[in-house]
């Protein structure tokens, strides 16, 4: 397991995942870090890579015994692995936590957080209907790649909030070495360092 690679002016990362080759753009996210980049993978964007890994990772899920009741995980990556992850796991309660709050929302609740990929703070709201599909529930926690582990944590901390248990987190990919709690995941990705 490879959690940190030197960055020297390559421009893609080949991974194979599911019996799936892909290359991945490296993107700068501070001034010596590069990561690779998911994003022409996911949003379904890459509808033959979200259908594979989706059911693995569910097959995972359901290997590890937790019998989650309900997904969540936020917005909006993930948005398509959170639908088949939830579809190969007999239709299970998906829960999507919005990174603002919306007119519409009805007694919204959120907490703030920032992540490896965002410049600025964020918010994770969820209204009434979302806090019911958790509420009391068996959660797992899901997104598409789990680097320092902020946005998960803030899942779980509104997971609690309205007194549901998580009983596993799940990502596609675990990125560099900053995380540490037990994950569910198909794979590895480094971080990218320039010397």
């Amino acid at each position: 397991m490879v959690l940190e690679l030197p960055y020297e002016n390559q421009k893609f990362y080949e991974i194979e995942m599911c019996g799936l080759k892909r290359k991945l753009p490296l993107r700068k996210v501070s001034e010596d870090t590069y990561i690779a980049s998911n994003h022409a993978l996911v949003l379904g964007c890459d509808i033959e890579f979200t259908r594979k890994v989706g059911k693995k990772l569910a097959e995972k899920i359901r290997e590890s015994g937790t019998d989650p009741q309900a997904l969540l995980s936020a917005e909006a990556k993930s948005l398509p692995l959170v639908y088949e992850v939830g579809k190969n796991l007999d239709h299970i309660e998906i829960a999507i936590a919005r990174k603002s709050k919306k007119t519409y929302m009805e007694e919204p609740i959120g907490i703030t957080v920032k992540s490896i990929t965002t410049d600025k703070e964020q918010k994770l709201v969820l209204d009434k209907i979302t806090q019911d599909k958790i509420k009391g529930k068996k959660v797992c926690l899901i997104d598409d790649v789990v680097s320092s582990g902020k946005t998960m944590d803030s899942l779980e901390k509104l997971t609690h909030l309205f007194k549901g248990k998580v009983v596993c987190r799940a990502a596609i990919w675990l990125e560099g070495k900053e995380y540490s709690k037990e994950l569910i995941h198909l794979g590895e990705l480094p971080l990218f360092k320039k010397k």
